[in-house]
């Protein structure tokens, strides 16, 4: 995972210098280490050209503030792994530039080092440090006034909303949010610049399960999970594996922290899946985990006690069939005893094509999805992923060319 990471953060950074006329290069040898080396056009201020100490100032506080001149910093703050995973895939792709952090006093700090950010989306219960406090601090201790800030949060009530609008904060949005919801929130308070996509979200169009060539997944409304996210099926089926992940022990533990009547524990366990379900269209633990939220705010657990065997029961369902989903029938799609379904791989490639043929950032997304099924063509893959790292689509397409020949593969 990291070193995914790392690829796909230098793969940002060259596309942020090509939009400032640049380039940036990297050459590894294992065991000695990275050297990166980047251009980038500027202009030169009349009064520099005769004074070489003034251009090298000059240059350096142009490169020290090029983040924020050509994309718009948005921070945020958010306890859960998954939440902070969707508003980045989210936002990223709009020419957004996003900085995670997983409690207030990782938020605080990171304003300290940077008082450049556009925006701040802030959940509201977190450990340790939780939203109210740090819009507190952000507010009247580090004197940001003019900050916006916007609270994301499962937290639904009057009170709560009145508070977070007492404390400062300029907006509100609610668990579980969707791609349309979160960027119509956040170009309320900042104004896109020329490196940001703002297509009209209104006009986003769902696509149908059955253009998915999947089976539904019992107990989870797989639309609505996808809307969400925006239609991006590879981020959902990332969110879903980090759901099992995460939370294959929340059943226990908060039936646990009930029988020993740890309220306070076994509220932050059902707050927390509360959000993430509804995010993913698991509307049938949404809808427990919010009734059982209520009747522990008024501390009723005699009543909690009657709804656990449904939830189990629900959370059973969901896992069990979010598993076979993706960890078993969604490989058939590809292949089934060592032969590949050559509609669901024509499909993808073809989808990769398109990617290339407009220069479109998923490109990056979709080779590391062919590179999990086509096992057998590796080289070709990793010369292609090469290719793409590079941003040079055009050398990648005749490479992607010779093996959808080699696999019986026509590309439209």
């Amino acid at each position: 995972m990291a070193k995914e990471l790392v690829k796909l953060k230098f793969f940002f950074q060259k596309i942020e210098l090509r939009m400032m006329q640049g380039e940036i290069s990297v050459n590894s040898q294992i065991g000695i280490g990275s050297e990166f080396m980047f251009t980038v056009r500027i202009s030169v201020q009349s009064s520099c050209k005769d004074d070489p100490n003034a251009l090298i100032k000059y240059n350096s506080e142009v490169i020290s503030n090029t983040s924020t001149d050509s994309r718009i910093e948005v921070l945020v703050v958010d306890d859960h792994e998954i939440n902070r995973e969707i508003v980045f895939e989210i936002l990223t792709p709009k020419g957004i530039q996003v900085t995670l952090v997983k409690n207030g006093y990782e938020a605080i700090e990171k304003i300290k080092q940077n008082s450049h950010y556009a925006l701040i989306l802030m959940d509201i219960q977190m450990p340790g440090m939780d939203g109210f406090e740090t819009t507190r601090i952000i507010r009247e201790e580090l004197k940001l006034t003019k900050l916006p800030i916007i609270a994301l949060s499962a937290l639904s009530t009057d009170n709560d909303i009145s508070k977070c609008f007492e404390l400062g904060m300029n907006d509100y949005i609610s668990k579980p949010f969707n791609e349309i919801k979160l960027l119509n929130a956040l170009y309320k308070w900042v104004t896109p610049n020329s490196n940001t996509d703002t297509i009209s979200l209104s006009q986003t169009s769902i696509i149908p399960l059955s253009q998915h060539n999947i089976a539904r997944i019992q107990g989870i409304d797989f639309n609505l999970g996808l809307e969400n996210l925006g239609n991006n099926l590879q981020l959902y089926k990332n969110v879903l594996k980090l759901f099992l992940n995460n939370h294959k022990n929340f059943y226990q533990k908060f039936k646990e922290n009930i029988q020993i009547k740890n309220s306070d524990e076994a509220y932050e366990i059902i707050h927390g899946i509360k959000g993430v379900s509804g995010n993913i269209g698991a509307n049938s633990i949404y809808e427990s985990a919010k009734n059982i939220e209520s009747l522990l705010r008024k501390n009723d657990l005699e009543h909690i006690h009657e709804l656990l065997p449904a939830l189990e029961q629900q959370v059973t369902q969901v896992f069990n069939a979010i598993t076979e989903w993706i960890y078993e029938k969604n490989s058939s799609h590809i292949s089934v005893n060592g032969f590949i379904n050559q509609e669901v791989l024509k499909s993808l490639m073809n989808e990769f094509a398109e990617s290339l043929a407009s220069n479109h950032i998923n490109a990056y997304l979709q080779v590391n999805e062919l590179k999990k099924h086509l096992t057998d063509y590796q080289d070709e893959i990793a010369l292609i992923e090469h290719h793409v790292l590079q941003l040079d689509y055009e050398s990648a397409w005749p490479v992607l060319q010779a093996l959808a020949k080699k696999i019986n593969i026509i590309l439209n």
